[in-house]
């Protein structure tokens, strides 16, 4: 299950139980409803993940590549080591973590316009 709030600029997805098989389709419904409301920051926080599939991964990178088509950002945030550890494993290095806001980034300008991070 998936449930979005506003942190200022920026929507957080938050992902509760497992993200695998059947149960992998609101993440990537609550990313594309975002998009489809213009959001340009997005981050998805992993904290409440009971477990992670390669159904699940791929329901990451589905969104990932629709925020990236959308010219806005999303962010993996929160992920338990269990789950970093699996994202390691099936070599999805580009897709990191970042436990950063947006802000941040808005400080530093360190981020090049329409760059997406998963």
């Amino acid at each position: 299950m998936a449930t979005t709030r506003d942190q200022a600029d920026t929507a957080v997805v938050h992902v509760d139980g497992p993200l695998r098989g059947p149960t992998k389709g609101s993440v990537r419904q609550q990313v594309q409803a975002l998009l489809s409301q213009g959001r340009q920051r997005i981050v998805v926080s992993l904290s409440g993940v009971t477990d992670l599939d390669a159904e699940g991964i791929g329901e990451l990178v589905r969104a990932y590549n629709a925020t990236l088509a959308a010219g806005a950002m999303l962010r993996i945030a929160d992920a338990q080591e269990r789950v970093r550890d699996l994202r390691r494993r099936v070599q999805l290095l580009d897709l990191r973590e970042d436990e950063s806001t947006f802000a941040d980034e808005d400080e530093n300008s360190a981020a090049p316009a329409g760059s997406a991070q998963l």
